[in-house]
């Protein structure tokens, strides 16, 4: 259904997460409530499970990035196998112990994410340059992907 945005009134509110103020109106915090029970919903299964292995295809397709990182750090403290189908690469490097790299549906290679997420396997597949760079405050490395024609 179309929502008529004259009908929920503007309201200054504060993020949680970086202390700015902005404002919203009733409709996007209405429609972020529905969101994150529907996300919690559909992550109650895997909660309980007692299953040795998970399959998923695309499970973070749908998600923000607070999402992302809370369902994926949820499956990793499993304790169990998990096998998903993740075509945004930055999230695998903190999620998945082995990447199997696709080309035509066959398998390039299947290793840790660090050394399958260089320039030499991806670029030949997905044009993507990939390079780390320390992080500002901790130094921690973290993985940049660029399309160099574009950058």
């Amino acid at each position: 259904p179309r929502f008529d945005h004259q009908f929920f009134p503007m309201r200054r509110v504060k993020s949680k997460c970086t202390g700015k103020s902005f404002h919203t109106n009733l409709l996007n915090q209405h429609q972020i409530r529905i969101r994150k029970e529907a996300e919690n919903r559909k992550l109650a299964p895997l909660t309980g499970t007692d299953a040795d292995l998970v399959l998923l295809d695309e499970p973070t397709n749908h998600l923000d990035p607070p999402g992302r990182e809370e369902l994926l750090s949820l499956l990793k403290t499993k304790g169990i196998t998990v096998v998903a189908v993740l075509h945004d690469l930055t999230l695998t490097e903190s999620f998945a112990d082995r990447v199997l790299l696709l080309s035509q549906g066959q398998s390039v290679i299947c290793d840790t994410p660090e050394r399958v997420l260089v320039s030499e396997y991806l670029y030949p597949i997905f044009g993507l340059t990939s390079f780390t760079v320390p992080h500002p405050h901790t130094g921690k490395a973290l993985r940049i992907f660029e399309v160099p024609h574009c950058a």
